[in-house]
């Protein structure tokens, strides 16, 4: 999908020349790219791409949909891997910074020991940001990029306990447990984290992230497949990539066709080709 234009140029060229050759006694082989055909579209500038049967296999493209989903929002921040902790009490506490109450902040002290069952993570947080974030999910805890590669991704639970202060910096302290205690992480590892913030529970346009390609300028497109191998170029406003999906602020409509293996290769044949 995201692959160089130069690598799907030659793709597309020997796919279709091959497709050509492989049809050459039908009236597709008299098209002047092979089985290539190129198309106005009223009110643009880019051009209707269509195949025959053949080209659509070879390309071996293949769809999905535009669609609505609730896809949370997540933010990512730092966190550090810690000796367990203690609940000493519980205070009101007043952020001069940011001039509010937060009336559940408490006071920790680190145990001597290890906990056998849980690594514990501490992630510090301003008390705004702790106020975005949906406090009772679960995280995700990604290695950083200079380890050695042997960590794997896995979560943490909130550990139950309310924020504690870090008087140093007026910021929020916040822990949570990690369930696998041999991942390979050590007392004071750096990681990043991934939380969930609180969502409107609205439905967000939603397309495959297989779909999205980036042009030369940067610019994300999907191919639509609005009648069977017919494909044209829609352009796409991406607001974030969770998971396998890329949430729009604009977009074809729910339930467009769009290509999710192949938008590369339709581009090449695109901009090459139509000519």
């Amino acid at each position: 999908m995201k692959k160089g234009l130069g690598l799907a140029v030659m793709m597309v060229f020997t796919t279709l020349s091959g497709a050509a050759l492989a049809g050459s006694d039908s009236k597709a082989s008299k098209a002047p790219y092979g089985p290539a055909r190129f198309e106005e579209i009223p009110g643009s500038d880019l051009k209707r791409v269509i195949l025959d049967e053949k080209s659509v296999q070879r390309l071996g493209i293949e769809t999905g949909e535009v669609s609505q989903k609730n896809v949370p929002s997540r933010q990512l921040f730092g966190g550090s891997i810690v000796m367990p902790v203690v609940y000493q009490e519980k205070k009101q506490t007043t952020f001069g910074g940011f001039g509010g109450a937060t009336p559940s902040v408490a006071s920790f002290k680190s145990q001597p020991k290890a906990d056998p069952n849980f690594l514990w993570l501490q992630i510090t947080l301003s008390e705004p940001e702790w106020q975005r974030i949906s406090q009772e999910k679960q995280i995700r805890v990604i290695p950083l990029d200079t380890r050695d590669g042997k960590i794997s991704e896995t979560t943490a639970v909130p550990a139950g306990l309310p924020p504690a202060l870090d008087p140093k910096r007026t910021m929020l302290r916040v822990y949570y447990k990690i369930a696998d205690t041999q991942i390979g992480y050590h007392l004071h590892d750096r990681v990043r984290v991934e939380m969930v913030l609180k969502d409107d529970n609205e439905n967000h346009m939603v397309v495959p992230y297989d779909a999205v390609h980036y042009d030369s300028k940067g610019k994300s497109w999907v191919y639509s497949n609005p009648q069977q191998y017919v494909f044209e170029r829609k352009p796409v406003a991406i607001n974030r990539v969770v998971g396998e999906f890329a949430v729009l602020d604009s977009g074809p409509a729910i339930g467009t066709s769009v290509v999710t293996v192949g938008a590369a290769l339709l581009y090449g044949a695109e901009v090459v080709f139509k000519k």
